[in-house]
């Protein structure tokens, strides 16, 4: 196959992310599954993914923080992306890089680029790139010249440095593939209405809660309070410990890895405010794996 239709097969399989946080991107490789970053989809449940060949809702079905891997599911009917071996890439291989660079739409951007380091950090094999990588690239692929999925891109091991381009290999991203397909994830929602007095605070039990379960909670101040619509907002645990937050806007959200066991509140302070109570809507979502 000529290297332009290498590109192009790559290039109809690789799908814009849209998510509450802004757009990344994602690949597809078969039976309505696309792989992308895990912290592209981290607190989202459903994503749009778009392309010109696609418009579509898709379901997190997978996600794995260690390796920063996550699955998707959707009803498309794409052509697949295949599987290399990241163990044949030696350092100075060239790679190329698919994704949706610095937000743009349409279809996905090409580069390439080397590989300048092959490491293992945490039980995680990586390589480091000198292509040319930007914040959209994430959760795209990293392919050869066979146009076979070798890397993926992701955020890299807990202690990199910041500016630097990194992949994980594609024998990681089939295991969470298999672990999504035995044990798929289950998202619980709730929703309350919490009227908060002028002067006052309201605290919110959200529930009990398993160490590392993944916990959204996202508020917004009712249109109709008036006045500033401002409001403190924040995570505590059982002992009144803040978690994150405080986040003093009209309206926020908050992703935390649950740090230990135990009851976790949402806490909304109004003490600010002289002359306004405030009606906030208040929704949380655990994800278990």
């Amino acid at each position: 196959m000529r290297p332009s239709d290498v590109r192009l097969t790559v290039q109809r399989a690789t799908v814009q992310v849209h998510t509450s946080r802004g757009t990344r991107t994602a690949f597809y490789i078969g039976t309505g599954e696309f792989i992308t970053a895990a912290h592209v989809v981290e607190g989202e449940t459903q994503v749009r993914l778009a392309s010109p060949l696609v418009d579509v809702s898709a379901t997190v079905v997978g996600l794995d923080f260690a390796s920063d891997v996550a699955v998707l599911a959707a009803n498309v009917k794409l052509e697949a992306l295949a599987w290399g071996d990241s163990r044949e890439i030696v350092l100075g291989n060239k790679l190329g890089v698919m994704g949706y660079q610095l937000g743009f739409s349409g279809p996905a951007s090409y580069t390439s680029g080397a590989v300048s380091r092959k490491f293992a950090a945490d039980g995680v094999s990586y390589i480091q790139t000198d292509a040319a990588i930007n914040p959209g690239n994430s959760g795209g692929p990293v392919f050869n010249d066979c146009g076979r999925v070798v890397w993926i891109v992701v955020s890299g091991p807990k202690r990199a440095s910041e500016g630097i381009d990194w992949a994980v290999a594609e024998e990681t991203a089939t295991v969470v593939v298999r672990r999504a397909r035995a044990n798929p994830p289950t998202t619980t929602c709730s929703v309350q209405t919490v009227t908060v007095p002028n002067l006052g605070s309201a605290t919110v039990p959200l529930g009990d809660f398993a160490w590392e379960q993944l916990l959204t909670v996202s508020y917004a101040v009712a249109q109709g309070s008036s006045g500033t619509l401002d409001i403190a907002f924040a995570l505590a645990d059982v002992n009144g410990q803040i978690v994150s937050g405080p986040v003093r806007q009209p309206a926020g959200k908050i992703d935390e890895h649950v740090p230990s066991p135990g009851k976790y509140f949402a806490r909304l302070d109004n003490s600010y405010s002289i002359f306004t109570q405030k009606t906030v809507s208040l929704t949380w979502c655990t994800y278990r794996r």
